[in-house]
């Protein structure tokens, strides 16, 4: 999807899905429509003449539901940041949709130019005794889409007086530390290749300002992160 606005594109300028395919070897030059069927995927591109990106986009989630969300993300940082506009952090908040953001420069776990892909080293947090299963489920359905097997995750707690929620076989490593949460989190997300975390968005005047707990990481991560919302348990 791209919002133009006032700009007039067509959607032959969009990036070109069918292209990408081809030179990974999914496909082949002719006949790719029905290829893509027999692949079991479909490909729209969507231009909205809308002037604000977050409402066009809601607009088409409200009217066209979706599973996942992608984003590629800038990242703000600074003292003054609350007053700069993330279209990435406001459309995971209104969507209420499980989001894969790309921070911009940072390479994912898939090969761009022959799509090999590898299951990523991945980190599954929670602080304040958020729920794990949630996050867990999410990064599963994320890899049934994929020819890999799914990644066997990390979980970090970070210490914040509440005991780790019960997370039964969900990994075979535990980490758990003490201090500040982000921190914490950031520093330990350096060596994995995505990170996972459950949100419930922004709780008082705080999170509105300064972004939640989720928000804050994003801004610093080098690595991709998949944030789920939480339907119970404490926010973040």
């Amino acid at each position: 999807m791209h919002v133009a606005g006032n700009d007039r594109i067509h959607r032959n300028e969009l990036p070109g899905v069918r292209e990408t395919l081809q030179r990974w070897g999914h496909i082949g030059p002719v006949d790719s429509e029905s290829e893509l069927a027999s692949m079991g995927l479909a490909v729209r591109k969507v231009i909205s003449k809308g002037l604000d990106p977050v409402k066009a986009c809601l607009d088409q989630l409200a009217r066209h539901p979706a599973q996942l969300v992608v984003l590629s993300t800038g990242q703000h940082q600074g003292h003054m940041r609350w007053l700069e506009r993330s279209v990435s952090e406001e459309l995971m908040r209104g969507s209420q949709t499980p989001t894969l953001f790309l921070p911009h420069g940072v390479v994912g776990w898939v090969d761009p130019m022959t799509g090999r892909m590898e299951p990523p080293h991945t980190l599954i947090t929670t602080c304040n005794g958020k729920d794990l299963h949630q996050p867990w489920k999410a990064l599963m359905d994320l890899f049934t889409l994929f020819r890999v097997p799914p990644p066997d995750p990390v979980i970090l707690h970070v210490k914040q007086g509440n005991r780790i929620p019960s997370i039964g076989p969900l990994a075979t490593h535990l980490i758990e530390v003490e201090g500040p949460v982000i921190p914490s989190i950031v520093r330990r997300s350096a060596e994995m290749g995505l990170l996972v975390m459950g949100t419930e968005g922004p709780h008082g005047i705080f999170d509105a300002m300064r972004g939640t707990t989720t928000e804050q990481v994003l801004r610093q991560l080098n690595c991709p992160l998949l944030a789920v919302p939480l339907t119970t348990g404490a926010g973040g």
